[in-house]
C-alpha cells in the first residue's frame, strides 16, 4: 500500500513523516546525497513524497527523488501555514510541520513536480544576481552622497567608493549583456 510521506526540509536536514498502521513514524535525514540514499531505501514507487517549496533547500531532495522516478509533490508553503491554521496547529517544530504536511498530502489530490530546466535556473539566478548589483551600486550611490553632502569625507575614501561604483558598473554590463544573448536566445 502506497504512503503519503510529509517532508520538512532545512538547510541541514529534512524531516520525514508517514503514517504505517495507524501508527505516526518519523526519522531526520541529511540533506545531503548520503540521507537522500538512505531515505529511498524506505519508500516504494507508489508512495507519494509532499515538501514544501522552502527557499533552496528543497531543491536537491526533490530533483533526486524526481531523476529516481518517484512521485514527488512541492507546495508552497502557505498553501501548509493556511491548513495548519485550519487545523488549529500552534506547535511549530520540523516533525509537527512534516506531519502537517503528510496529513495535508492525505486529504488532497496532488500533483507531480518536475524540476525546471537548467537554462531556465541559470536564467532566474542571472537576473536576482542583476537586481542585487543593482541594488548595491544605488547604495553606494547613495552612501558617497550622503557623505560628500557632510563636505568631511576624506579623498581616500571617496576613491574607493567611486573605484566600487565603477566596478559595480562594470559587472552590470557584463550581466546586462548576458542577459540580452539569454532572451535572445529565447525569442
Amino acid at each position: 500500500m502506497s504512503k503519503i510521506i510529509g517532508i520538512d526540509i532545512s538547510k541541514q536536514t529534512f524531516d520525514v513523516s508517514y503514517l504505517e498502521k495507524d501508527k505516526w513514524i518519523h526519522k531526520i535525514f541529511k540533506n545531503q546525497n548520503t540521507g537522500f540514499e538512505q531515505f529511498i531505501k524506505l519508500i516504494s514507487a507508489s508512495d507519494w513524497i509532499v515538501m514544501e517549496a522552502s527557499g533552496p533547500y528543497y531543491v536537491q531532495l526533490a530533483t533526486f527523488l524526481h531523476a529516481s522516478s518517484f512521485n514527488v509533490c512541492v507546495l508552497n508553503p502557505l498553501i501548509i501555514r493556511r491548513y495548519s491554521q485550519t487545523r488549529l496547529y500552534r506547535a511549530k517544530t520540523d516533525k509537527k510541520d512534516a506531519k502537517t504536511i503528510a496529513e495535508y498530502g492525505a486529504q488532497y489530490e496532488l500533483k507531480r513536480w518536475c524540476p525546471e530546466s537548467k537554462p531556465s535556473i541559470e536564467i532566474k539566478q542571472l537576473y536576482t544576481a542583476l537586481e542585487l548589483l543593482k541594488k548595491q551600486k544605488h547604495q553606494t550611490k547613495r552612501q558617497l552622497e550622503s557623505f560628500e553632502a557632510t563636505g568631511l569625507l576624506s579623498s581616500d575614501l571617496r576613491k574607493e567608493l567611486k573605484q566600487v561604483l565603477i566596478l559595480l558598473i562594470r559587472r552590470i554590463d557584463k550581466f546586462e549583456k548576458k542577459d540580452r544573448a539569454n532572451r535572445k536566445i529565447s525569442l
